[in-house]
């Protein structure tokens, strides 16, 4: 069996005795003057940046149907063969991203007129695509790594959509059929199949059309809604499929991977991952991250998540400037912006991302660098700094520190909004956690919650059982599934009947195994009688109250007492249930009660921080999103080791003190400003 001279593992890009550092910029020749090129790439080698990263446009390079121009005897600024030999001249790695989709900004998002008007999957489109992927190939092999090369990297097509607002009748979700049709052949046997599930009438497969939204106020069409989010994966997934075989046959034998949105509602990130050697994702935050409500928790989401599910958790492109449009709702790229979420991709566990534009261009403003390779100083020197910071942390061999697993299901996190309850307590709580993913992940550690709705896949309910069964705790809160993605019943766990549901009431102090604290419920079940041990509240007496004229009526029902829960052995394993919406308190609560405690744990519940461990040495990664300054204090409960002596470095001042740690606990202490971050490396003094 042939083997590759380079692996994708452990985070890292591996090319026989070296590894690739996964920190690159965007740099597009084609639309600057081919006499800036050195001017510019020698900005980019004074960042510190190694790794180049460049589109190459099929409707530039075509000169007419069938004709293509790579050398620039046409016009020098289509002189690819030029650029990548002044790269690999200058030292650099590099990315190239062919398409046959470029979008970045251009005419027919990349490709000639007279394919503009075929959607991805028509066999006109893919005959036509195969040709340029072939001409280009042809020219860009021979620079390959396989080949003693400089191109490491290869990105096939480019975030693949749909699109089903421009081809609505082409792939068949409108009058005509098409690829929805097609799907649903093959998903459904007969229409009879199809209307059993979905409570509709159709008379045969050819007229279902799907619904592609979903609808609020219509709970009855969510399942045909998850019908047309499976298409959707079915389609993107197929163009991925075609593209990657396609290169792969025309003879491109370094690692090739797949991008797309920062949210699973198109592409599956996981099919994505398994098709290509790697997956990565598009994100462009507003300024701070403050345009939009949990924008700033979406992105340590979506870091998490790469993590769980990626053999190298990577940003194909990190927002460095802003296109022509988008720039009314990012509002101007700060310098702040840059480092505060640049660091805050690393807290969230991203090993490497692509800059998107490091250097300036036609429809792109706010870039460090410009098209004549001057810099923007404010910006250049934060860019800098984040460089200098990721080399000397480098993400890709940090092991993550963490005790609590939440699990996520593909399926569930393409639907907005599916599990926002449970995730926005646990944002409160400011405790780090790693996803469990249900479709190709694993989990070995001891309490994994539940974060998702009443319906889940078959095989994702197997996973959640098969955990329990071999000695996993999973914790409930007043939702349970039941159903699979299709609405059947599935019998794998079962929701208990509640005796009653009570509105929100002031504290009660909870009982869990013996532990006791105090949580507020926006909604409470209770339960007449339970299975196995029960978890108890009793009202307390109200807090806070400013006047003493009710307090006879407050004080009626404190001491009264309700079982809203309960836990119970399954296999190896244990489930508990709290007939309750999650709260910090409560997440808080049932962790204590558990036995875990997080291996840093901040005074200040608003900021966020990360533990990450290597060789000895700990990094601390702490972000304030909130816009106030303050101070925090950090407990570390790693094994610090008694009267130990650490030096703290502050790797984004550059400054350092000496601290002491008790009882195998190190406790620090920080200030922070407004939307700022940053990163602490841990040394033992004696080390």
């Amino acid at each position: 069996m042939k083997t590759t001279p380079w692996k994708v593992e452990n985070k890292k890009l591996n090319l026989g005795n070296r590894s690739i550092s996964m920190l690159s910029g965007e740099v597009h020749y084609w639309r600057l003057d081919p006499h800036q090129w050195r001017p510019v790439l020698e900005r980019v080698r004074e960042l510190g940046i190694r790794l180049v990263a460049s589109y190459i446009c099929w409707d530039f390079h075509e000169t007419s149907p069938g004709e293509f121009d790579f050398t620039g005897r046409t016009d020098p600024r289509r002189n690819l063969v030029g650029f990548i030999e002044l790269l690999t001249e200058m030292g650099f790695d590099i990315v190239l991203r062919p398409g046959p989709y470029i979008y970045a900004e251009w005419k027919n998002n990349g490709v000639p007129d007279r394919v503009a008007h075929l959607h991805r999957l028509d066999p006109l489109f893919l005959t036509e695509s195969s040709k340029y992927m072939q001409a280009v190939v042809e020219v860009i092999q021979p620079y390959f790594h396989t080949r003693g090369g400089k191109v490491v990297l290869l990105q096939a097509d480019n975030e693949i959509d749909l699109w089903q607002a421009l081809f609505t009748e082409k792939i068949g979700i409108g009058k005509a059929r098409g690829s929805f049709t097609d799907f649903i052949h093959q998903e459904y046997s007969t229409a009879d199949d199809y209307n059993l599930i979905h409570h509709t009438h159709f008379a045969d497969l050819d007229q279902i059309r799907p619904v592609c939204m979903d609808v609020p106020d219509r709970p009855e069409l969510f399942s045909q809604y998850l019908v047309y989010l499976r298409f959707k994966h079915w389609y993107t997934d197929a163009v991925a499929k075609w593209a990657v075989e396609t290169y792969r046959q025309l003879g491109v034998d370094i690692p090739i991977y797949l991008n797309g949105y920062d949210g699973l509602g198109v592409q599956n990130w996981v099919h994505f991952g398994k098709i290509g050697d790697f997956y990565g994702l598009d994100t462009y935050p507003t300024n701070e991250l403050t345009r939009w409500p949990d924008e700033f928790r979406f992105l340590l989401e979506k870091g998490r998540y790469s993590r769980a599910i990626s053999k190298l958790p990577y940003l194909a492109e990190f927002e460095s400037g802003i296109w022509h449009g988008w720039h009314y709702d990012t509002l101007a790229l700060t310098p702040n912006h840059y480092r505060f979420t640049s660091l805050s991709a690393l807290l969230a566990g991203f090993a490497g991302w692509n800059w998107y534009m490091l250097v300036n261009r036609d429809n792109w403003y706010m870039a460090p660098i410009n098209e004549w390779g001057r810099t923007r100083p404010e910006l250049f020197e934060v860019f800098k700094q984040i460089v200098e910071i990721y080399e000397r942390v480098a993400p890709p061999t940090l092991e993550h520190l963490s005790r609590l697993f939440v699990s996520a299901d593909p399926t569930q996190r393409a639907v907005v909004k599916t599990n926002e309850k449970f995730m926005k307590a646990l944002f409160s709580t400011g405790i780090d956690f790693e996803f469990f993913d249900l479709e190709v992940g694993e989990c070995s550690q001891p309490l994994v919650f539940y974060s998702g709705r009443e319906w889940l896949g078959a095989e994702s309910q197997k996973k959640l059982l098969q955990y329990v069964n071999s000695g996993g705790h999973l914790v409930f809160f007043g939702v349970v599934p039941t159903l699979d993605d299709t609405f059947q019943p599935t019998h794998f766990f079962k929701k208990p009947e509640p005796s009653g549901l009570l509105p929100k009431i002031n504290t009660f102090e909870v009982t869990i195994a013996g532990h006791n604290f105090k949580a507020e419920m926006p909604w409470m079940e209770w339960f007449s009688q339970v299975e196995g041990s029960p978890i108890t509240v009793i009202r307390v007496p109200p807090e806070g109250i400013t006047a003493e004229e009710l307090l006879l009526q407050h004080s009626l029902e404190v001491g009264q007492s309700y079982v809203i829960g309960y836990s119970i052995n399954q296999g190896a394993g244990k489930i508990t249930y709290i007939g309750a919406d999650p709260s910090p308190e409560l997440i808080g609560g049932v962790l204590k009660s558990a036995g875990i405690e997080p291996p840093v744990h901040a005074s200040n519940p608003e900021w966020a921080s990360a533990l990450y461990r290597r060789d000895g040495k700990y990094y601390l990664f702490i972000v304030n999103p909130t816009d106030h300054n303050g101070t925090a204090v950090f407990e570390l409960t790693a094994d610090f080791g008694a009267n130990t002596a650490w030096k703290i470095e502050n790797l984004v001042s550059k400054t350092s003190e000496i601290v002491t740690s008790l009882d195998d606990k190190l406790s620090l202490s920080t200030n922070l400003s407004r939307k700022d971050a940053l990163v602490l490396q841990i040394t033992r003094l004696d080390q």
